[in-house]
């Protein structure tokens, strides 16, 4: 564009057409450039322009009640008085307007903000581990603060019954939140908020529907107040990181008030609630070999993630990765992932763990993120037979 523009009279023009002069010459460029000018002409002067206006009249009848009608009149005359004055009064009322276009859209945005700064709080306070810097070091969901953050039960429900009013079927019904050991013992106002939640849901079913619960690792009495109340019918203890010494670095919070041992402890305990298969774990793949205390091979985080795959395996339940994505807000900051050999070898391993203990995992549609590599296999089986 600017190679090929031209000054006329002391002013500029140039643009697509100018460049499409240049390079496809002859009948053929002058017969693209023609039919880019009229394309141009219906898009910005009739389509675009109406779609615009229209959006433009719907706010303000919304916001004010004036009807769109009046409002496309007013835009209409000044836009005409714009567009009669030529290229130069275009030019002098846009360089004035954008900035203050810029500037009343940054204070809007900022009042917004202060208005609603309760809700901010709310939608960030995801985990309460952060509140004593105890998060885990892979976590990039920097929160804090002291607000629970609890989503209303209603509105959770209301979108689930929305969501089963809708064609086909449903996979699984999932639910998850940050950590709150808040209550007395531990960990009881978030099993009772878990279990409000699931009941009100499970009037929607007549029996157990295929649902998971992410949450810490509960005692094996909470578990079964949780089965027995609810119609969920599979839980996930995620442990994050199968190595004591890792997990008791990388996971501070877990490992204060549950620890890693008892962690495990309570995770195979819930077979005896949910049953074989209808337990799951996941390891954040990748995070074990993050300087400066991870592994310091693949091999070695290889053959952890495969004893842990195999040891829960063995007691019937699911073990699953997920891919580390490093974040500069995390405690372990921004810094190389493994090679993508790692994350082939793992998933092909956990994998065949799993299938030689009957084991599958191939209600997690929701997972379809690609971030789950060794459950999308187990659906590649499923295909395949």
């Amino acid at each position: 564009a600017q190679k090929f523009r031209r000054v006329r009279d002391g002013q500029i023009t140039g643009g697509p057409i100018y460049y499409i002069r240049a390079v496809f010459r002859g009948k053929f460029g002058r017969l693209l450039s023609g039919f880019f000018s009229i394309a141009l002409i219906l898009a910005l002067g009739l389509m675009g322009n109406m779609v615009q206006s229209n959006s433009i009249g719907s706010a303000f009848h919304n916001a004010f009640g004036i009807h769109p009608l009046i409002v496309g009149v007013v835009v209409t005359a000044i836009a005409g008085f714009i567009f009669l004055g030529g290229v130069k009064r275009l030019a002098s009322v846009t360089e004035k307007l954008v900035p203050v276009m810029a500037v009343f859209y940054i204070l809007g945005c900022l009042v917004i903000l202060v208005i609603n700064h309760d809700m901010i709080l709310t939608a960030f306070q995801r985990c309460r581990l952060w509140e004593g810097g105890n998060q885990c070091g892979f976590c990039a969901f920097f929160t804090g603060g002291h607000s629970l953050g609890e989503v209303d039960c209603g509105d959770i429900c209301e979108t689930v019954e929305e969501a089963l009013k809708e064609p086909g079927r449903f996979s699984e019904i999932y639910l998850s939140g940050g950590t709150d050991f808040s209550g007395d013992p531990p960990f009881s106002n978030e099993i009772d908020r878990y279990i409000r939640i699931f009941s009100a849901i499970s009037s929607m079913f007549s029996r157990r529907f295929s649902s998971q619960l992410m949450a810490p690792a509960y005692k094996k009495a909470d578990l079964e107040r949780i089965y027995r109340e609810t119609l969920i019918d599979s839980y996930c203890p995620n442990i994050e990181i199968w190595d004591k010494r890792l997990f008791q670095i990388l996971c501070p919070g877990k490992e204060k008030w549950i620890g890693h041992d008892e962690w495990v402890k309570r995770t195979l305990e819930a077979v005896e609630v949910f049953g074989k298969g209808k337990v799951f774990t996941q390891v954040v793949a990748g995070a074990e070999l993050a300087a400066p205390h991870g592994f310091s091979s693949v091999e070695e985080a290889l053959e952890s993630n495969f004893e842990a795959c195999d040891f829960y395996a063995k007691n019937g339940v699911i073990y699953l990765s997920t891919i580390w994505r490093p974040h500069r807000a995390a405690r372990l900051g921004f810094q190389p992932m493994p090679p993508l050999e790692y994350y082939i070898r793992l998933s092909k391993g956990l994998h065949e763990i799993r299938r030689q203990y009957g084991l599958y995992t191939t209600n997690d549609n929701y997972k379809h993120c690609g971030n789950h590599p060794d459950s999308e296999l187990e659906r590649l089986d499923s295909y395949d037979d």
